[in-house]
């Protein structure tokens, strides 16, 4: 008898042994997460422009959008978006130079608050869907714009541009492009490199070279004069 209950009870501890064990092996329910994205640079380059916010959510099917200008006392809502969207595009009018981001779950358990700084940037803005030659690389454009007055874009590479003046320094003519080599104003014949310095005469200067700075974003070139 004593042999049977000692291997009953061995069996027993076994048995309840397998029953942990497989305890053990279920796997966890996925756990909600709410993190932030990489959020690209802004400029509020005129009273109206584009924020676009980016997030990560897991196990998550919604979440609300808030903000919170800088004298706000409390957080206004913006939007309730799918979470697996990941971004959203923010217009906002007028200027602002700072402003409180939260997202969050719709239940309130998860949420993260983001401060975010707008940088001021001066410059003549170019909107580079208006120039249909500029949205290839390679493509070449005269852009007259405000303080710059007419320019020479090439877009050097998809997020490069090289902008010269247009009038050639010896007689004020517009400059063309001349494939494979760079500049050429076919008034007088004077030849430049695509960044404008002087390769062949009559002109004795080169060309003003200016910096840009391109947001893809917003597909929107900055020319600074």
């Amino acid at each position: 008898m004593r042999l049977g209950w000692v291997a009953g009870a061995a069996a027993l501890g076994q048995g309840l042994a397998a029953c942990q064990q497989d305890e053990k092996e279920q796997p966890q329910p996925a756990q909600p997460s709410l993190e932030w994205g990489t959020m690209a640079a802004v400029f509020p380059y005129s009273t109206e422009f584009v924020y676009t916010w980016r997030w990560t959510a897991k196990e998550l099917e919604k979440v609300k959008l808030s903000f919170k200008r800088e004298d706000d006392t409390d957080f206004s809502p913006l939007a309730e978006v799918n979470a697996a969207d990941g971004s959203y595009n923010w217009l906002l009018s007028g200027v602002l130079e700072e402003v409180t981001l939260k997202i969050a779950s719709l239940d309130g358990k998860l949420e993260k608050v983001l401060n975010v700084k707008f940088q001021r940037l001066s410059g003549e803005v170019i909107n580079i869907a208006s120039y249909p030659t500029l949205l290839q690389v390679g493509g070449v454009s005269i852009v007259s714009n405000g303080a710059t007055g007419e320019l020479f874009i090439r877009r050097k590479t998809l997020v490069e541009f090289i902008v010269v003046a247009a009038g050639c320094t010896h007689a004020g003519c517009l400059v063309e492009d001349n494939p494979g080599q760079g500049i050429i104003c076919n008034c007088h014949g004077s030849t430049y490199t695509q960044t404008g310095q002087v390769t062949q005469g009559p002109a004795m200067f080169d060309l003003q070279l200016f910096q840009s700075t391109y947001y893809p974003e917003q597909n929107k070139l900055i020319v600074v004069p």
